[in-house]
């Protein structure tokens, strides 16, 4: 069994519809993921790589349309795939 775990980076997630009160709009994006991909294991919340808010402001403002997350995932052979 392998037991090794790995983080994944994705690039240009729309923040609109993962912006949720508290966790909700991460824990989403985490539920939406773990559906797509039946065979991975999300042990950890996902997370966005710059402040919430400052995505948040910037999108408002119209400077950026998408930002970045990372999540660990368990199983390195998810991980290459």
């Amino acid at each position: 069994m392998n037991d090794s775990w790995e983080r994944i980076k994705i690039n240009t997630v729309s923040g609109i519809p993962y912006m949720g009160k508290g966790t909700a709009g991460r824990q989403l994006m985490r539920e939406e993921v773990a559906v797509e991909n039946e065979d991975i294991v999300i042990p950890t919340q996902v997370g966005w790589l710059a402040n919430l808010r400052t995505i948040r402001d910037r999108g408002q403002n119209g400077e950026i349309g998408a930002s970045s997350v990372v999540f660990i995932v368990k199983g390195s052979k998810v991980a290459q795939s």
